[in-house]
């Protein structure tokens, strides 16, 4: 059997209270995988499966955000297509390019409406909309200097749930 796609939710918690998600009421196990743990889940099953995609999700996953690059860096090295799944909120200019200097392949921006009101109520956070929209441009304006250094970084999609 051939391992296609791998999803690890990196934590639960979350600082957005989506309306169609409780993650936001959730504290991580104590017993929560390390990212550590993370990477050699991902070295054992290199071990007998070609490269695969992973993708990482959460709760919002940059809540975590050196525990997101390590597991991004050791993926891409072994070979795997990584993504990412996340509001955009906790992204700025100086992770994005960590990121994207670490292997992440693509990155998808939940946006759930392109009406202001609605994305933010149905997130949960007064500034949701925005967020999403400072995220996607400012991705939008690293696509270029990624894609010529690497031909992994070729997505940045909106998540419409």
């Amino acid at each position: 059997m051939t391992i296609r796609h791998l999803s690890f939710s990196i934590t639960l918690e979350c600082h957005y209270q989506c309306t169609h998600c409780d993650m936001w009421t959730l504290n991580d196990p104590l017993d929560a995988l390390t990212a550590q743990e993370h990477i050699e889940i991902l070295r054992q099953i290199n071990k007998w499966n070609p490269p695969l995609h992973l993708n990482l999700s959460g709760g919002e996953p940059l809540r975590k955000f050196q525990h997101v690059l390590e597991v991004i860096q050791e993926g891409s090295s072994l070979g795997h297509d990584v993504s990412l799944n996340t509001n955009g909120s906790l992204l700025t200019p100086s992770r994005a390019n960590e990121l994207l200097d670490a292997g992440l392949g693509t990155i998808m921006i939940s946006l759930d409406s392109a009406n202001e009101f609605e994305q933010n109520t149905t997130r949960g956070y007064k500034h949701a909309f925005q967020k999403a929209v400072d995220a996607f441009d400012m991705l939008y304006q690293l696509k270029d200097k990624y894609s010529f250094k690497s031909s992994r970084f070729s997505h940045i999609l909106i998540n419409t749930s």
